[in-house]
């Protein structure tokens, strides 16, 4: 598998535009393998998981799906992940994407309270529109 490659797994919840998600979907976008199916498999039960090995590969995921929250590590294979960040928030459509830019080493802990932190805000942003 080359960098460029987007990982769609198992846990990707596919759905068409007019359809309402069932459930939040996170973009990840993190280069180690390990680290992906780690992150994806502590939060399937709550959430849909895309991710992607790249920071171009990524940003363009999060241009097309639309993600609920974007967690990124800033070491990246093509660029870092703090680049990343800045062009989704120079992107009218995805500027109001809640990211998560994280690096290593990182508490597994932290990491899932920040994002549910994030998706907790976004929520109730949401629902007061």
């Amino acid at each position: 598998m080359s960098a460029d490659t987007p990982i769609v797994g198992p846990f990707f919840f596919q759905r068409s535009p007019a359809e309402p998600r069932q459930r939040p979907l996170v973009l990840l976008i993190e280069d180690d393998a390990a680290g992906l199916d780690l992150y994806a498999t502590l939060v399937d039960d709550d959430l849909s998981v895309l991710a992607a090995t790249c920071g171009e590969t990524g940003y363009a995921l999060a241009c097309s799906e639309e993600p609920d929250a974007v967690l990124i590590d800033t070491r990246l294979p093509d660029m870092d992940g703090l680049a990343v960040c800045q062009r989704l928030r120079a992107n009218p459509d995805t500027a109001s994407i809640p990211v998560i830019v994280f690096t290593h080493p990182c508490s597994t802990d932290l990491l899932l309270a920040t994002l549910n932190s994030s998706l907790a805000r976004e929520r109730t942003a949401a629902s007061s529109r």
